[in-house]
């Protein structure tokens, strides 16, 4: 349970970051859909930063190994950046049948 705060970080980062992506296109609703996609993949390198950086920290400073901590920092990435890929992939441009 020790990784629930982090995943809840995770989720914040990705909600502010994709309400940016929002209002940094145009008003339409075409430019928004895809300021709001472009900003689902920005958040990824992001989001593997912000997990990774305290994963060094504790590691090289209290000792911990990756395979006791490893597991806990691979689950708090993955469940953010697979709802941002899920909004990534729901706002793809589809095309239209001729």
């Amino acid at each position: 349970m020790e990784y629930l705060p982090g995943i809840g970080i995770g989720f914040a980062l990705l909600a502010g970051s994709l309400v940016i992506g929002r209002f940094v296109g145009r008003r339409d609703l075409g430019s928004a859909r895809v300021g709001i996609r472009r900003t689902a993949l920005v958040f990824l390198p992001i989001w593997l930063l912000g997990v990774s950086t305290p994963m060094l920290n504790v590691r090289y400073r209290a000792g911990f190994s990756m395979r006791d901590d490893g597991p806990y920092y691979l689950i708090e990435y993955i469940v953010p950046a697979s709802v941002a890929l899920m909004i990534w992939w729901t706002l793809r441009p589809r095309s239209v049948p001729s």
